[in-house]
């Protein structure tokens, strides 16, 4: 560490921590700054620069201190791997000055509006001064008279306003009792002449080392993520939030997307308890989360947002599968990326996953609706129980959404899971359904007949005075409970392509451009045991209505 004796301006340089006490100066930079080389040549004198120079030599004096660090001169700025040493221990080093000089230029003496010029300073929204602001235990302020205006403590309140930082940390207490997202967001209106630098200025912040790559660009950011990542477990690091439609990874592109999380908090309660890690396939980490929309999932982060009332809501995020399996990207849904829950997260499971990064390349698909079209509806199908073939006729729908004989589409609303719709079919020996839904890894799944079939079934009807089966509701037991010989799942990327019970149901999606959904075919085989002769016979559809036009006022039996 190399030292500006205050009298003498000479250089001198210390070694394994034995430097001697010292004060510190923070400013911003300007044209004509003094260097290593101007010291060392003895021109730094001519430099415009060394007016500040000068005035902390003078203050470091008056307090009985003999040495000063500067950040202009006292660095070779030519070595980049001493530039690099620096910046991994300059937190560091304006820790353990004695007292930090705080020169604001801009902040006119005597100004009647000095309250208004001192907030609106430049020295606020540059991203080195944010640690140069909380790592020293004392901090002067001086105007450009250098007139002294106060301290960090007796200016904490204006501080703590124009910078969102807590007094607590103004007053000296550890940054690491607050939130990644916290700190975060600290920085998140400050800029750097460097891209590279909005991720270096941070590491001290932080606590974490690295190299510096000067080229590497937003990457940077990403790296300092991928640090912090390697000694905490905190969720905040992922409740940012973004706008747009696209996909995106887990790891924010710059501290501007923490702008909204000054009160996000580590969840008293943590639910992952599973190490994460980054691999060739993303980062590997397991979530609490369940099924929100179609293909995509709610994900409930370690992590509150409290407010004024100190009550405390967990902070949510969207995830999306891509097509290659457990691998996500991170989305914004109907134009929200970060969302609150309640405390109790009910009906959310663990998964682990695998959440890419690098997705810029990737394009979301067209908007999908979390249901199904009906492009074919019979509405009579014959099965074959044994011996007895029966004919049913479908008499009524019951889905999610409003069902309409000319859109037939069954949606599941965002937030909920499993059953679109239920088809109901009677016949002489009783009643029969078939419903359509999803899995909870979004899979089409088809039941058809199974324990609905049967005089039981009457109770669905408002006019008998008994139970209804849970098999009738709008629930997804029947997914796992149904039995294979009545359910029938497909995969969430190829479809569904089946036969049972002399009928065929082909679910697949639509690749017109538009919005997709999955498009459903229901069509009853013919009854010939050699599978010969006419695929329609005894079975009226949306494309025979001639046969089907008697049947339509079925429909509308129950509503």
């Amino acid at each position: 560490m190399r030292l500006l004796n205050a009298t003498t301006f000479k250089l001198e340089e210390f070694f394994d921590e034995n430097f001697p006490q010292y004060a510190i100066l923070s400013h911003r930079w300007q044209a004509d700054e003094v260097s290593l080389q101007d010291i060392q040549k003895g021109t730094a004198k001519e430099k415009a620069g060394f007016v500040k120079v000068k005035l902390i030599c003078e203050e470091a004096v008056r307090r009985k201190l003999q040495y000063v660090w500067v950040d202009t001169c006292c660095i070779d700025k030519s070595s980049s791997a001493e530039l690099s040493e620096a910046i991994n221990s300059m937190y560091r080093w304006y820790k353990n000055a004695v007292f930090c000089c705080v020169f604001l230029f801009d902040v006119q003496s005597g100004s009647s509006d000095s309250g208004w010029t001192f907030k609106k300073s430049s020295w606020w929204s540059r991203g080195w001064t944010l640690q140069e602001l909380i790592a020293p235990s004392e901090v002067l302020f001086f105007d450009d008279s250098w007139q002294l205006l106060g301290t960090k403590q007796t200016l904490q309140d204006r501080i703590s306003d124009i910078t969102r930082v807590d007094t607590r940390i103004l007053n000296g207490e550890d940054p690491e009792l607050c939130s990644i997202a916290q700190r975060m967001a600290w920085a998140s209106n400050r800029t750097t002449t460097r891209t590279e630098d909005l991720a270096y200025c941070l590491l001290g912040i932080f606590g974490v080392n690295m190299p510096l790559l000067y080229g590497e660009g937003d990457r940077a950011f990403i790296r300092l993520q991928e640090e912090i990542m390697k000694h905490s477990d905190d969720h905040s690091l992922f409740a940012w939030s973004f706008i747009g439609d696209g996909y995106r990874g887990l790891l924010a592109q710059s501290p501007s997307e923490f702008r909204s999380c000054h009160n996000v908090v580590v969840a008293e309660e943590k639910t992952n308890r599973i190490p994460y890690s980054i691999t060739n396939m993303g980062l590997s980490i397991e979530f609490q989360m369940k099924q929100w929309a179609m293909d995509t999932f709610m994900v409930t982060l370690d992590c509150e947002t409290r407010n004024a009332l100190d009550l405390q809501s967990r902070c949510g995020i969207f995830l999306r599968y891509l097509k290659e399996k457990n691998q996500m990207a991170r989305v914004s849904l109907n134009g929200s990326a970060l969302t609150t829950l309640g405390k109790d997260i009910i009906g959310y499971k663990s998964k682990s996953i695998y959440v890419r990064q690098n997705v810029s390349h990737v394009h979301p698909e067209s908007k999908k609706k979390y249901g199904f079209w009906l492009r074919t509806l019979p509405t009579k199908i014959t099965i074959q129980t044994g011996p007895r073939t029966d004919e049913h006729v479908l008499i009524d729908v019951t889905s999610r959404n409003k069902w309409s004989l000319e859109e037939r589409e069954l949606e599941i609303p965002i937030g909920k899971r499993g059953t679109a719709g239920v088809l109901w079919y009677e016949s002489k020996a009783g009643f029969s359904v078939m419903k359509l839904g999803f899995d909870s890894e979004f899979n089409p799944v088809c039941m058809l007949g199974g324990p609905a079939w049967g005089s039981e079934a009457r109770s669905y009807f408002p006019d008998k005075e008994m139970v209804l089966p849970d098999v009738f509701k709008l629930n997804s037991t029947w997914f796992e409970e149904g039995g294979e010989d009545w359910v029938i799942s497909g995969d969430r990327v190829k479809g569904l392509e089946a036969e049972k019970f002399r009928t065929k149901i082909s679910i697949h999606e639509n690749n017109d451009g538009h919005e997709k959904i999955w498009i459903v075919d229901i069509d009853q085989m013919d009854n010939d045991q050699f599978g010969q002769g006419p695929r329609h016979e005894g079975i009226g559809c949306d494309g025979c209505w001639a046969k089907a036009s008697a049947d339509l006022s079925l429909f509308y039996r129950h509503g």
